[in-house]
C-alpha cells in the first residue's frame, strides 16, 4: 500500500511539473503587464494599446503621445518620475491620446517607428504622422513646446 501511494506521488509531481513553463511564461507576462501599468507617470492616463491610441485618435481628432520606454531603464523611469508627472504635460496630456510602449514587448512597433534608443517619445498628428520625435531623456521643458505646438497646428 505505501508503495502504491508513493507511486501516484511521483506522477502527481511529474503532472504539475509538466505545467511549470507554461504557468513560468504566464507568470513572465503578468509581470511585465504589471510592470507596464503600474509604472510612475503621474495622472496621465495611458491608453492600454498601441492600435487602441490610434482608433481613439482617429475617432477624436487628437495628437498620440508615444512614449518608447524599458522597464529596465533608470532613463524611462526618470521620465516617468519628472517629464510625465509635470503638472504642464499632464494637463497637455488630456488632450492627446496617450500610449506607453514596453521594448520587450512592443518591438513590431518599435521597429516600426524606428526607435533604437529607449526611451524615445514621438508625437503623431491626429492623421498618424509623426511630428516630432525625442530621443533619451526629454525633460518636461523640452517636451511641453512640442506638444503645445502640435495642438495649435493639428
Amino acid at each position: 500500500m505505501h508503495k502504491n501511494l508513493h507511486t501516484k506521488l511521483i506522477r502527481a509531481v511529474e503532472r504539475a511539473v509538466g505545467w511549470l513553463p507554461f504557468m513560468a511564461l504566464l507568470l513572465g507576462a503578468g509581470v511585465l503587464g504589471a510592470i507596464r501599468e503600474s509604472r510612475a507617470g503621474g495622472l496621465m492616463t495611458w491608453a492600454p494599446t498601441y492600435r487602441s491610441a490610434l482608433r481613439a485618435s482617429r475617432r477624436t481628432r487628437e495628437p498620440v503621445l508615444l512614449a518608447f520606454q524599458s522597464a529596465s531603464g533608470g532613463w524611462s523611469a526618470k521620465m516617468d518620475a519628472e517629464t510625465f508627472a509635470d503638472v504642464g504635460v499632464e494637463n497637455l496630456s488630456t488632450r492627446f491620446q496617450c500610449v506607453r510602449l514596453e521594448r520587450a514587448l512592443d518591438t513590431k512597433t518599435a521597429r516600426s517607428y524606428h526607435v533604437t534608443v529607449w526611451p524615445t517619445t514621438i508625437l503623431l498628428t491626429s492623421h498618424g504622422s509623426p511630428a516630432y520625435r525625442f530621443t533619451g531623456y526629454t525633460p518636461a521643458s523640452a517636451l511641453l513646446p512640442a506638444m503645445q505646438h502640435l495642438l495649435a497646428r493639428d
